[in-house]
């Protein structure tokens, strides 16, 4: 690496990395390091990007960008062999890594069934498929001689791809995506990063840049390239370096001697580091779906982890209570209050987070569901609903509602401090309507007896303080009012009907217990996958294991969503 330029720490260690989380190398401190510290710059003449690849011209002239051209100048760089300016660094990589795109359609079906990746991988793979076929006459008439065929197969594509989604980060705006020989090297942990990777221009008068980039966030996290967060939180290898008492110093000189360098990446400690310990890097605050998805490893106990339902599942298990013309019609008046679900590439749905706490906009559209008529048909007449825009979201305690919060302060949400109030209680605990002043209405706000008795009773249990209820602490107080008992029930049906969609075909006489469904259950299934996973070695076959994990983080939140919402109801019976 200190041919093209690279310099690092003589306090740095490189060894083989931790098995568990696909790591390679892994990078250690072999001293006390101290936060502020400059432990290694970087060219960018260095980085291996499109920009800087031999074939510049080429991939420039048949204009392909982003990840697809890195993958082309990844490619071609390896075709050049001894001759690439890359040579070694390339030598050091694996020739793929065993990210989920690259496993065989078998594998994609029966580890990851049922979780967040599975569609999204096979959608991938079509694509990349798809983009392939588009470019490779094109490739191949613009390299003519230089157009080695054995380096420019499909499997070499799928492997360069599999390095550049892995292993890229944000350069620069020049630059744009590239393999940062180094950089990569340092292993990932979950919001504990220890160093910080920055750009330093040739501008004497400007600041340093900060590479920082927020991930892209949605729904499968599609595994289209976004590269790694530029901000670089490092962990250990095993090549030795030194230090001195004071300070650590490179191979050539002090740090002092690095700064004032011209187009250059550093890295710079954000915290101590000690002895014997691993320098990390954090790649963002994503879910163990994102993480296999880019980079091929699971983490335990991620606290980002998230599971998706979809509106259609919510929409299967309401049209077995309700016809599908009740469910459009009330998923129509939700939209229209202003609510909407999470989106990505055509699919709409919900989120669960890692504690268990449902999406709030999917206890409003359950609650309205489940709402009497005149009340529900007297949402599209409040004029502090209709056409108000969601992008004021923010926290129940800093006295602002967001579309849910509104909508639930005009159904009668205490916590509102809008007068008007669609529903009524009096002091005999009564549930009547109440239109308030609107500008129009024409339907009738009186409640059917059936109507008042369902919602008095339910509002009844709900003069209980629930604050005060455990579940409060995770749910939150406007959660805990959409909570009805109703609601409750129904979202229980839905995880349970989310649960269904894991392979159950290996739980034996688990599996009929499971379908018929309840809290045991669905403890029963995350048993079933920690078990699994206990007796599972990871160097051994890191594909069962880290779906494995995925499934079983996946199902906990179920399971955690359960116990939460069953501890509501409990309180309401």
């Amino acid at each position: 690496m200190r041919e093209n330029g690279i310099e690092y720490s003589d306090a740095l260690a490189f060894y083989e990395g931790d098995k568990t989380v696909a790591a390679d190398i892994g990078v250690k401190a072999l001293y006390d390091l101290k936060e502020g510290d400059l432990i290694a710059t970087i060219p960018k003449e260095a980085c291996l990007t499109v920009k800087t690849s031999q074939a510049a011209a080429i991939i420039d002239e048949a204009e392909l960008g982003g990840d697809l051209g890195l993958a082309v100048a990844v490619m071609y760089e390896r075709s050049k062999q001894q001759s690439s300016k890359w040579y070694g660094y390339l030598q050091l990589l694996p020739f793929r890594q065993s990210l989920p795109i690259v496993w065989s359609l078998i594998e994609i079906d029966s580890l990851l069934a049922g979780t967040e990746l599975h569609k999204a991988i096979k959608e991938d793979r079509s694509l990349i498929q798809q983009d392939w076929r588009e470019c490779y006459g094109i490739l191949k008439d613009l390299y003519g001689e230089k157009f080695l065929e054995n380096w420019f197969t499909l499997e070499h594509f799928l492997a360069a791809k599999t390095l550049v989604a892995s292993r890229a980060f944000q350069v620069d705006d020049i630059h744009g995506f590239g393999m940062v020989p180094l950089a990569d090297l340092f292993n990932h942990k979950t919001a504990a990063e220890d160093v910080h990777f920055t750009s330093v221009f040739d501008d004497s008068n400007s600041e340093e840049a900060d590479l920082s980039s927020s991930p892209i966030r949605n729904k499968h996290d599609t595994g289209q390239f976004h590269g790694k967060e530029a901000d670089l939180h490092l962990n250990g290898s095993e090549e030795a370096v030194s230090s001195s008492q004071n300070g650590v110093e490179n191979s050539t000189g002090s740090p002092s001697d690095w700064e004032g360098n011209t187009d250059i990446l550093e890295m710079i400690l954000v915290k101590d580091v000690a002895k014997g310990h691993e320098i990390f890097n954090t790649y963002g605050m994503l879910s163990n779906s994102a993480l296999l998805h880019r980079y091929g490893f699971t983490e335990p106990n991620n606290p980002f982890d998230i599971v998706n339902v979809e509106l259609a599942t919510v929409s299967d298990i309401c049209c077995q209570s309700f016809t599908q013309r009740h469910f459009r019609r009330r998923v129509n008046i939700w939209r229209k209050t202003g609510c909407e679900p999470c989106s990505s590439e055509g699919s709409e749905y919900f989120e669960i987070t890692a504690d268990g706490r449902p999406q709030a906009e999917l206890l409003m559209l359950l609650y309205i569901i489940h709402l009497p008529d005149p009340a529900c048909s007297n949402l599209l007449f409040e004029d502090d609903l209709v056409g108000k825009a969601t992008h004021d979201v923010v926290a129940e305690n800093e006295n602002k509602l967001n579309a849910v919060g509104r909508v639930a302060r005009v159904l009668g949400w205490s916590k509102g401090l809008c007068s008007q109030r669609m529903l009524v209680e009096d002091n005999n605990g009564n549930i009547s309507a109440k239109p308030g002043k609107r500008k129009r209405q024409t339907r009738s706000s009186k409640l059917t007896k059936h109507e008042t008795e369902m919602l008095s009773t339910t509002n009844r249990k709900q003069k209980k303080n629930p604050s005060k209820e455990p579940a409060a602490q995770i749910l939150g107080e406007l959660d805990c009012w959409l909570l009805t008992i109703p609601v409750c029930r129904c979202l229980m049906s839905l995880l349970l009907e989310r649960n269904s969609l894991y392979p159950q075909e290996e739980e034996g006489s688990m599996t009929k217990s499971v379908q018929m469904g309840s809290g045991k259950n669905l403890k029963d299934s995350v048993d079933y996958e920690r078990t699994k996973l206990e007796n599972i070695n990871c160097e051994q076959d890191p594909k069962l294991f880290h779906a494995l994990s995925l499934r079983l983080s996946e199902r906990t939140i179920l399971h955690k969503c359960w116990c939460l919402i069953s501890e509501r109801l409990k309180s309401l019976i």
